[in-house]
């Protein structure tokens, strides 16, 4: 299963002609495009199933696969977790990365402390957030190109650790307006 990445979730079923409504995970839009082969279940149980209708449904998506005809076929795959194939997978621009990309990367500071490793992506409106585990506990760090330079070479994130970002580091509220 390491060929391929989740690219969404099935929430429910929809309607009685076997539509499905799926969270998608970032931009995944054309990962459920008509005649796309997704894959569901989890490694030991799985199978592969091709995309016949896809349209947005609010911030959701409203999909109906091949052989799933009915509203008990799609009940039975609610909370199943949708994948492609890495190998069809768009490039993407310079500085930019898949989730599954950044999960595992080793996470510093730009001065060298270890913070831990990125073990989630949360989404959270207007950008991702990182959430890194180390011995100090969990480090929520937004997604942003201010924050964080990634280098999947070397296998890690290096985090500007602005005050009060990263726990133990000082905050310096020496300028602050408001004392």
């Amino acid at each position: 299963m390491t060929d391929w990445i989740a690219v969404g979730r099935v929430i429910r079923a929809h309607g009685i002609q076997g539509e499905l409504i799926v969270h998608r995970f970032g931009d995944a839009d054309e990962m459920m495009a008509p005649g796309r082969e997704l894959r569901f279940g989890d490694k030991e149980n799985s199978v592969s199933r091709v995309v016949v209708l896809a349209q947005p449904h609010g911030r959701e998506w409203r999909v109906r696969f091949e052989g799933v005809n009915d509203r008990n076929a799609a009940e039975l795959l609610r909370g199943t977790w949708l994948y492609v194939s890495r190998d069809v997978l768009p490039e993407l621009p310079d500085g930019s990365f898949y989730r599954f990309q950044l999960v595992g990367l080793a996470v510093r500071t730009e001065d060298g402390r270890a913070l831990g490793r990125v073990e989630e992506i949360l989404e959270a409106g207007a950008h991702d957030v990182c959430v890194v585990r180390g011995e100090g506990g969990d480090i929520l760090i937004p997604a942003v190109d201010a924050l964080v330079r990634v280098d999947l070479e070397r296998g890690e994130m290096v985090v500007h650790a602005l005050p009060g970002l990263v726990p133990g580091m000082e905050v310096d509220d020496s300028n602050r307006e408001d004392r």
